[in-house]
């Protein structure tokens, strides 16, 4: 998840998210729990789109394309 937080732009890795809490390891920080509130605000730009780089398997998964900008990397 790529944030935004006191000016510092980086990633962190999300952890883990339910109804009220987002935890996440931030490298800077370490482990940290933040609202949902919290965490939207730092992790939304202003277009209101938030951004994430993902690693998946090669496994189909349904995604919204119109919401979703990806690109391929193939690695050995």
């Amino acid at each position: 998840m790529h944030i935004n937080r006191f000016g510092s732009a980086h990633f962190v890795i999300l952890k883990g998210i339910d109804d009220t809490w987002v935890q996440i390891d931030d490298p800077g920080w370490g482990g940290l729990n933040y609202t949902r509130a919290q965490f939207e605000n730092y992790w939304l730009h202003e277009d209101g789109l938030g951004r994430a780089l993902l690693f998946l398997k090669d496994e189909k998964i349904l995604i919204n394309s119109n919401r979703i900008h990806s690109k391929k990397i193939l690695t050995q």
